[in-house]
């Protein structure tokens, strides 16, 4: 394979500190425009009861997650250990903050999965990708239930048209792949042959009727998906408490919609872990909702508590993934350590058959 040449190195640095200077250039204008509120709202400690919410439910929405992944790898018979899953998943969330957008993290846990699932990585890399799309469907769903008095906003009406369509087409979507029947069309059939030629393909094409003889259990993984966006929404709701900005905030069900409107914005544009993106979005979704709310909580203050929330919502699921990806790790070292000293796990010498095998190894 041909290294890529000196000038395209060059112009992928360029590009990367554009990019990085842009995303520092928003952050410091976002902190210059309201500087006056945050600095009154992290000079006070945070209260520790929601903090610590905000932690738990931060890790359920990692446990969930990780669930929901799994049970798509059962679906296609590919037995990875749950707390591996779990590890990947804070490793992925990690890696989103070296790549470009939030979802770059998905590449991260592909890696992570090939190199364990050699002989089906391709249906392992491809569950990565159908777990991402049943998560939007389940955005949508959730975004879809809103309270009306929202809808009198242009742009909260426009995202919402956006969201309830791409809701609809992203379940019909499922409901076509999940019917036995569309493999029966003459159109499809002749594309299903054609693509058997082709190894990758195949795996793919072969993975669809396992799908389709368990659909249960991908609608059982939209479900889950709603708890986790309902999860993440209560995530910002908490920080917003713990940073004595909650009476500053949108009530929780116009949240339901506005939170995941502005995390979807945020994983559109390719910036390192949405920094800078998310505190922008989540900021004018909260002087949107106060506003329709009729709160009577002013722009400034709206404005400063929805960058709070967001940058307490940032901490949460940096803690809570990066304690997740080290565990796995300690405890991996932990099972190889005994093997290099010619002992199992247990502390007992390793009889021959061990020993071949981790010689092979």
């Amino acid at each position: 394979m041909e290294a890529p040449s000196r000038d395209k190195c060059y112009r992928r640095l360029v590009w990367r500190l554009l990019g990085l200077l842009a995303v520092l250039a928003l952050v410091a204008f976002l902190a210059h425009r309201n500087h006056i509120q945050l600095a009154t709202i992290f000079s006070q400690p945070p209260r520790l009861l929601p903090a610590i919410s905000a932690l738990a439910l931060a890790l359920f929405a990692y446990l969930l997650a990780a669930l929901r992944w799994r049970l798509l790898l059962l679906a296609q018979n590919i037995q990875i250990p749950f707390q591996q899953i779990l590890s990947w998943t804070g490793l992925g969330h990690l890696c989103s903050y070296v790549s470009a957008g939030l979802a770059g993290g998905d590449v991260a846990k592909a890696i992570c999965i090939a190199r364990v699932e050699r002989p089906r990585r391709v249906v392992a890399i491809a569950a990565i990708f159908v777990d991402r799309l049943i998560g939007l469907c389940a955005f949508g769903l959730l975004a879809a239930i809103c309270v009306p008095h929202l809808l009198k906003n242009p742009v909260v009406f426009s995202a919402f048209v956006v969201i309830a369509v791409g809701a609809i087409g992203g379940v019909s979507f499922l409901a076509v792949l999940l019917s036995p029947r569309i493999s029966q069309l003459r159109l499809v059939a002749g594309m299903i042959e054609l693509g058997r030629k082709q190894n990758w393909l195949r795996q793919l094409i072969d993975s669809i009727p396992i799908y389709q003889s368990r659909s249960g259990l991908i609608w059982l993984t939209v479900a889950i998906s709603m708890l986790i966006h309902t999860s993440n929404v209560l995530v910002f709701s908490t920080c917003a408490y713990a940073l004595h900005v909650g009476e500053s905030s949108p009530p929780v069900p116009d949240q339901m919609l506005l939170v995941p409107a502005a995390t979807f914005s945020a994983v559109l544009v390719p910036a390192p872990g949405g920094v800078g993106v998310l505190e922008a979005t989540v900021q004018y979704a909260y002087q949107i909702g106060n506003e329709m709310s009729a709160g009577g909580v002013n722009a400034k203050d709206s404005a400063a508590a929805g960058i709070a929330a967001a940058i307490g919502y940032r901490v949460c699921m940096l803690l809570v993934g990066a304690a997740l990806a080290l565990c796995q790790r300690r405890a991996t070292r932990t099972q190889e350590a005994p093997a290099t000293l010619g002992l199992n796990p247990s502390g007992e010498p390793l009889r021959e058959s061990d020993e071949s095998q981790r010689t092979a190894a």
